[in-house]
């Protein structure tokens, strides 16, 4: 498995689905905290406090979320979707999000459910997502 220059695992394509459905449950854990506080930054010693939603925009989180939408897996497509959510709860997240068309990723799993392709779960979690999107 290759690592994305992001330091991120859930590239599509990379890995076994689960793993990347995991991998964006993960994220989506991490980031509820509006912020953590690290141990040390390793410059100084002291504890640095971060916000995590912000460090995981920088790190490229969002883009590799947007293409799980199109995924076979399910479970990949609401891990994704649900981690979505959270992102588009903060500016920075939504911005990524509408950087890398993440919006039309979102209408197509709504439309999937729909159609009965995908759960209504995770077309409701995509739904979510889309509303802050376009709410804003």
């Amino acid at each position: 498995m290759k690592v994305h220059q992001s330091g991120f695992l859930i590239i599509p394509g990379l890995g076994p689905p689960r793993a990347q459905a995991a991998a964006a449950d993960a994220i989506g854990f991490m980031i509820i905290p509006p912020s953590v506080t690290l141990s040390t930054d390793g410059k100084d010693g002291k504890p640095k406090v971060v916000n995590p939603k912000q460090l995981f925009v920088n790190k490229g989180a969002v883009q590799p979320l947007i293409q799980l939408l199109g995924s076979e897996d399910e479970a990949c497509v609401f891990a994704a979707a649900d981690t979505l959510d959270t992102f588009a709860g903060y500016e920075e997240g939504l911005q990524a999000i509408s950087k890398f068309n993440g919006q039309s990723a979102l209408q197509e799993v709504i439309g999937l459910g729909k159609k009965g392709r995908v759960s209504k779960r995770t077309a409701l979690a995509a739904n979510n997502a889309y509303m802050k999107c376009v709410g804003r």
